[in-house]
């Protein structure tokens, strides 16, 4: 953006604003999928600058792609996730199968994409120049959030399923969980 553009507290404002109404979407999965977005862009944007001094300036871009790449899907997923609820919870109370597979597999896809760009945040870290580290470690904080109530939707959701569809789901949120804590234990040893 820039001072000709839309403020963002407009833009921003109109999607608190549409969370905040009485529509059913967009909800958590969209703020969670919204939050990470944010935080992909703040380590994207460590990235930048990092590759902008010449440090590691390779290394530094390629991980600023994949940044890229997963908050441009964290978006998609936002989007993703507030027409789902509204299909879900908007008008027709009975949810056929595919709707209730879709309210695991989206807030679970948002998990997994947070921890995509976590771990490209934390092998960022190490190369990051000083002056963007607040705003990297911001960054993580965020996604960290993002993940936490991601799974959390994603695991209480897995109440909408039962059988095949449910164990396979319940594999992935377990696997997202299990990455998920080992990721938080690295972090604390730092």
């Amino acid at each position: 953006m820039t001072g000709s553009d839309t403020s963002i507290s407009t833009e921003l404002g109109a999607f608190l604003d549409a969370i905040a109404s009485r529509d059913v979407a967009p909800a958590g999965g969209s703020g969670a999928a919204t939050v990470g977005a944010i935080g992909a862009a703040l380590a994207e944007m460590a990235a930048v600058h990092t590759a902008a001094a010449g440090h590691q300036e390779a290394q530094v871009e390629g991980i600023g792609e994949r940044l890229a790449a997963d908050r441009a899907l964290l978006l998609a997923l936002a989007d993703a996730d507030a027409r789902l609820v509204e299909s879900a919870f908007g008008g027709t109370p009975a949810l056929d199968r595919h709707v209730q597979e879709q309210l695991v597999a989206i807030p679970l896809a948002i998990a997994e994409t947070c921890l995509n760009v976590l771990s490209g945040a934390s092998e960022l870290s190490s190369l990051a120049i000083d002056s963007v580290g607040q705003d990297l470690q911001t960054g993580r904080m965020l996604l960290t959030g993002a993940l936490r109530a991601a799974l959390a939707t994603a695991s209480g959701n897995l109440d909408f399923l039962e059988g095949p569809a449910r164990d396979r789901l319940a594999d992935r949120v377990a696997a997202a969980e299990n990455a998920a804590a080992s990721l938080f234990d690295a972090d604390r040893r730092e």
